[in-house]
C-alpha cells in the first residue's frame, strides 16, 4: 500500500499542476490503473474485499458450528466450546480437513455477530433500585463475610449502603427502612431482581407471587415494585454497578470494625461525602442533582415499619426454640408452649400470646445454643443434682463471691447446700448484679453462709437499712410472733419498698396482673368497710377471674383476624325475611359447635351474609372457642405460599386446631386447580373435627365453576353437607338500597 505522500503529490500534480495521468504515470513509474485510483481517492483507502471471502473446505461444517453454538447459550460460560476445541471435534467426528485457523475466524466472526446490543436508558427523579452485595471485613476481630445492602436513585446517582452479617429477610427489610430514613422519603418505584426474599415463584406469564413478608412491607410503604428478568443484571445495571463502585471505593481494603453499628455509620459517611461529587457527563453535583430525586419522593408513615422475620413454633422439652437453624433458651415455664419469634437483624425476640418471655442477641452461627442461664434456675433448683453439669450454665462469667459461697454451702451442707446457692441465683432474677454480689461479700464477711442471710442482706441493701442477722443461731432466722389480722394492717400493703418489689415478683411469676394493679386499692377500700382478709383476698380473686375471662375473649377475637367486629344484636332481620331468625339466634348459643356441625349461608352479594358469619364467629369467641376467618380467596393465596415455602403441614394444622373456620365470599373469585385441591384438602381434614361456617353467593349446583371439578365439587359438598343448616339469605342488597335512600 502506498503512503500518504505518494497520494499527496500524484494529486497535486495531476489535480492542481494539470499534469497528464499519462505523463504522472510516467513520472512516477506507476501503473495508470494506480494513478487513477489515486486520483479517487484522497487518502489510501486500503484493501476492498469486492466479496465475501469463499471457505469451500468450511462451508459443509457450517451448520454443525450454528448448532455447538447455539447449545453452548444454555451452558454456564466455563463449560463452552472454545474454537480449538470445535476444531477437535469437527476434525474427530466429522472429518473435516480443514485449518484451525479458519474455524476460529468465523466463530470468532459468529460470536461478534450473536452479542447482545443494550439501549442507553434515562432514569425519572424518584424511582430506587436495590440490590445486595458480599465482600470480606473484620468485625469484632473475627473475619467475616458482609452483605451489604444497597439502594441507589439513579436520576442522580445518589446511593446509600449499609453492611449485615447475613443476606436474610430481616436485613432486606432493615435495608428499606434505613434507606427511606437516609433519604428522606420513600422512593415511587423499586426495582428488584428475583430475589427469593420478595419474590415466591415466577409463574408461566412473569407474573411475580410476592412473599407474605414483602408485601407487609410494600403495604406499610405503598411503593410499587418492578422485578428484572431472571439472570439480567442489566434491567437494574444503576445499582449493579453502584454495588461494584461501593465495594471498591467504600471496602477497601477490607473494612475492621468493631461493630456493624461502626461499620454503617462509615458508610453513611461516605455515602453522604460522595454526594459532594461531579460525576461524568453531568455539570451538577450529586447533591445538586439529587434535589430532584428527594422532590419526587413519597412522605415518610408515622409509623415505622419493624423489620423483623416472623416465625411461629414451639419451645422443646429442655425449653429452646429454633430459629434459622440455631436454639435460643425461653423460661422452663413456657416449655411445650406455642410461641412466636420475632428475628431482628441483631436481635431474636420471643413471645407467648401477648407477653415477651426472652430476648437474645443474634447469632449467625450454624447449630448454636444461646442460653439465658436465669431461664433454667427454677428447673435447677428442683433438679438440683444437675448444677454441676448443666450446659445454661457453663461459661456464666459470674463474680468470685458466688464460687467461694457454692464452694463453702456445699462443704457444710452436701445436696440442701448446692439447692441454697441456686436459690441465692434466683435473687438475680429480681434483684442487680451488683446488689447480689455486695451481700454475698457481706454474708461471706459476716460468716453468715446461706440463702436467707443473702436474701436478708440484699432487701437491706434495697431499703438502705442496717442488717439484722443473729449469728448465734444462725442458719435459723429469729422467729417471728404474727398477730391477728385487723383490717387497718392491709394499709401496711402501702409501705415497704422491699416487700412490695418481692410481692409484685411473685404476683408476676403467677401470673395474677389485675390482683397486682388492685391490692393496694383494694387494701384500702377493705380497711374503710371494715372486712376481714378472707372477704379481702375473695374480692381480688373475683377481679382476677373477670379480667381474665375479658383478656381471654379478646386474645380470641384478635386470633380470630375479623376484618370488622360485629354481633348479631346489629343485624336487621326485617330488611332479610327470608332468613330464619330463630334458627340463627340459636345458632349464636354454640352448639352447634360441640356438635361439629358446619353452616352455609347462601344469597346474593349485599344480603348481609358476611355480618351473619361474623356474629357466629365473635359468639364463638365469647364462650372461649378458637375461631379463625377469612376469605376463600385469601386461603387459597395463603395455601399456595406456604405449599411454595414448605410450612404447609404447619399451616393445616394451624386450621385444623380450630373450633370454628369462616370461609368468607366462596365463589366470588375462580380457584386454580392446585388451589381447589388445597382448599379440598382443608375442609376434608376439619370434617368431624371442628365446624365450618361458609358464605356463597352461588347455589351449590354452580360451586363446579368455581372449583373446575365436578368429582371434587361432589366430594366436598358431600362433607359439608352432612351435618349442616343451611341459611338462604335472598333479597335485595343492603348496600344497594342503603345507596339508593341516600340519593333520593
Amino acid at each position: 500500500m502506498y503512503s500518504v505522500d505518494i497520494y499527496s503529490r500524484v494529486r497535486r500534480a495531476c489535480l492542481k499542476d494539470g499534469m497528464s495521468a499519462r505523463a504522472a504515470a510516467r513520472y512516477f513509474n506507476k501503473d495508470r490503473k494506480t494513478i487513477a485510483k489515486m486520483l479517487r481517492h484522497a487518502l489510501p483507502p486500503g484493501y476492498r474485499r469486492s466479496e465475501a471471502p469463499r471457505r469451500p473446505t468450511l462451508d459443509d461444517y457450517v451448520g454443525v458450528i450454528d448448532e455447538i453454538l447455539r447449545t453452548d447459550k444454555a451452558l454456564i460460560k466455563k463449560q463452552r466450546h472454545t474454537a480449538k476445541r470445535i476444531f477437535e471435534r469437527l476434525r474427530d467426528e466429522h472429518g473435516y480437513a480443514g485449518s484451525l485457523t479458519t474455524v476460529t475466524y468465523y466463530v470468532r466472526e459468529q460470536k461478534r455477530r450473536t452479542k447482545e446490543v443494550f439501549v442507553p436508558l434515562s432514569h425519572r427523579p424518584g424511582h430506587a433500585q436495590v440490590d445486595f452485595g458480599e465482600t470480606l471485613g473484620v468485625i469484632g476481630g473475627v473475619e467475616c463475610n458482609i452483605h451489604f445492602f444497597v439502594m441507589s436513585l439513579p436520576h442522580s446517582d445518589g446511593v446509600f449502603v449499609k453492611g449485615y452479617p447475613a443476606e436474610t429477610t430481616e436485613a432486606f427489610c432493615d435495608g428499606h427502612v434505613s434507606a427511606f430514613a437516609f433519604f428522606g422519603g420513600i422512593p415511587q418505584s423499586i426495582l428488584y431482581d428475583n430475589t427469593k426474599i420478595a419474590v415466591a415463584r415466577i409463574l408461566g406469564d412473569r407474573t411475580r407471587v410476592r412473599t407474605r413478608r414483602f408485601t407487609e412491607l410494600q403495604s406499610h410503604y405503598l411503593f410499587d415494585d418492578n422485578f428484572g428478568r431472571p439472570a439480567r443484571g442489566n434491567d437494574k445495571g444503576n445499582v449493579e454497578g453502584m454495588v461494584g463502585y461501593t465495594r471498591r471505593n467504600f471496602m477497601v481494603p477490607a473494612p475492621r470494625h468493631d461493630s456493624f453499628d461502626d461499620l454503617n455509620a462509615h458508610l453513611e459517611q461516605r455515602c453522604l461525602e460522595r454526594q459532594g461529587d461531579t460525576l461524568r457527563g453531568h455539570n451538577k453535583t450529586i447533591s445538586e442533582r439529587l434535589m430532584s430525586d428527594l422532590d419526587a419522593l413519597m412522605g415518610l408513615p408515622v409509623a415505622e415499619y419493624e423489620a423483623c422475620d416472623h416465625v411461629s413454633t414451639r419451645a422443646t422439652s429442655i425449653s429452646m426454640v429454633r430459629y434459622r437453624g440455631n436454639d435460643y433458651s425461653v423460661p422452663v415455664a413456657y416449655a411445650h408452649h406455642d410461641v412466636h419469634v420475632r428475628g431482628f437483624v441483631h436481635e431474636v425476640i420471643i413471645g407467648c400470646g401477648n407477653e415477651i418471655i426472652a430476648r437474645h442477641k443474634r447469632s449467625y452461627a450454624s447449630a448454636d445454643m444461646i442460653f439465658d442461664p436465669l431461664h433454667f434456675l427454677p428447673l435447677i433448683e428442683q433438679k438440683v443434682g444437675a448444677l454441676d453439669q448443666a450446659a445454661p450454665l457453663q461459661g456464666w462469667d459470674l463474680p468470685n463471691v458466688f464460687a467461694t459461697l457454692h464452694r463453702l454451702l456445699e462443704a457444710r451442707m452436701g445436696k440442701p447446700g448446692k439447692r441454697e446457692y441456686v436459690q441465692v441465683l434466683r435473687l438475680l432474677e429480681t434483684f442487680d448484679m451488683d446488689v447480689v454480689q455486695g451481700a454475698i461479700q457481706h454474708a461471706l464477711d459476716l460468716g453468715a453462709i446461706g440463702y436467707d442471710a443473702v436474701k436478708h442482706l440484699v432487701l437491706c441493701r434495697v431499703e438502705k437499712r442496717p442488717p439484722r442477722l443473729d449469728l448465734d443461731f444462725y442458719p435459723y432466722l429469729p422467729k417471728a410472733n404474727v398477730g391477728t389480722t385487723r383490717p387497718s394492717s392491709y394499709m401496711s400493703l402501702m409501705g415497704g419498698t422491699a416487700a412490695q418489689i418481692l410481692l409484685h415478683h411473685h404476683l408476676k411469676k403467677l401470673r395474677l396482673p389485675t390482683f397486682q394493679g388492685e391490692y393496694a386499692k383494694q387494701a384500702q377500700i377493705c380497711a374503710a368497710e371494715n372486712k376481714d382478709h378472707i372477704q379481702y383476698l375473695a374480692r381480688l380473686c373475683e377481679m382476677e377471674l373477670i379480667d381474665r375471662e375479658r383478656r381471654m375473649i379478646e386474645r380470641r377475637i384478635k386470633a380470630a383476624k375479623f376484618p370488622s367486629t360485629k354481633s348479631l344484636d346489629s343485624f336487621d332481620f326485617k330488611i332479610m325475611p327470608s332468613l330464619n331468625k330463630p334458627l340463627t339466634m340459636d345458632l349464636a348459643r354454640c352448639d352447634y359447635i360441640d356438635r361439629r356441625e358446619n353452616i352455609i349461608a347462601l344469597g346474593p352479594s349485599g344480603t348481609g351474609k358476611t355480618h351473619i358469619a361474623l356474629g357466629l364467629g365473635l359468639a364463638a369467641c365469647q364462650r372461649g372457642l378458637k375461631v379463625r376467618f377469612t376469605t376463600a380467596a385469601a386461603l387459597v393465596h395463603d395455601l399456595i405460599e406456604a405449599q411454595d415455602e414448605r410450612r404447609l403441614q404447619r399451616l393445616q394444622k394451624q386450621l385444623t386446631t380450630q373450633n370454628l373456620l369462616i370461609i368468607d365470599e366462596l365463589g366470588f373469585v375462580p380457584l386454580s386447580k392446585s388451589g381447589a385441591e388445597l382448599l379440598f384438602e382443608v375442609i376434608s381434614q376439619c370434617y368431624e373435627r371442628g365446624s365450618i361456617i361458609i358464605t356463597s353467593n352461588l347455589p351449590f349446583d354452580e360451586w363446579t365453576e368455581v372449583f373446575g371439578s365436578e368429582r371434587l365439587t361432589g366430594a366436598l359438598l358431600d362433607r359439608l353437607t352432612h351435618h349442616v343448616h343451611i341459611l338462604e339469605m335472598n333479597g335485595e342488597s343492603y348496600r344497594l338500597k342503603h345507596s339508593r335512600n341516600r340519593q333520593q
